[in-house]
């Protein structure tokens, strides 16, 4: 009899190690994001402009809100801009700005497309820089005033 409840206590313990072992062991699901993949609707569109003119007021008033250009692309009709958040950490915001020629009337307009990210050190067993998601109103608090600013340039 002791003998029989020993090996059941040892099966039983054996098959509790292992549910906790594999319970332990699964990682942990990357969050979902629920923004739909689609093409980005234009921040304004520009009629009859040059697109280099149009590039250089885009780039003045980045420029103004405090964003560094870090890339300037005038083949690709492409800004990245950057903005460093913190003063103790390696925390920024980042703009990439885009023109587009109407591909229906593309000597009449130029459509101008506008992404934006924040980026934080994120502190874990590997400390590295990281996109964070943020809210729509999380995102007009910290760059609708710069929105604004841009599609000013359109009016």
């Amino acid at each position: 009899m002791k003998r029989c409840n020993t090996t059941k206590f040892f099966i039983i313990l054996v098959l509790l190690m292992a549910f906790i072992k594999t319970g332990f062991s699964q990682e942990p699901a990357p969050p979902v994001d629920n923004t739909p993949l689609e093409r980005p609707q234009p921040l304004f569109i520009m009629e009859h402009d040059s697109g280099s003119h149009l590039l250089s007021q885009i780039s003045d008033t980045l420029k103004q809100h405090g964003f560094e250009i870090v890339k300037l692309d005038k083949r690709d009709m492409l800004i990245e801009s950057t903005k460093r958040i913190s003063d103790h950490r390696e925390d920024y915001d980042k703009v990439i700005i885009w023109l587009e020629r109407d591909y229906m009337m593309p000597e009449n307009y130029i459509k101008v497309y506008f992404l934006f990210g924040r980026f934080l050190e994120i502190v874990s067993f590997e400390t590295r820089i990281k996109r964070i998601e943020i809210s729509t109103v999380q995102e007009e608090n910290i760059i609708g005033e710069l929105k604004k600013s841009l599609i000013s340039i359109s009016l």
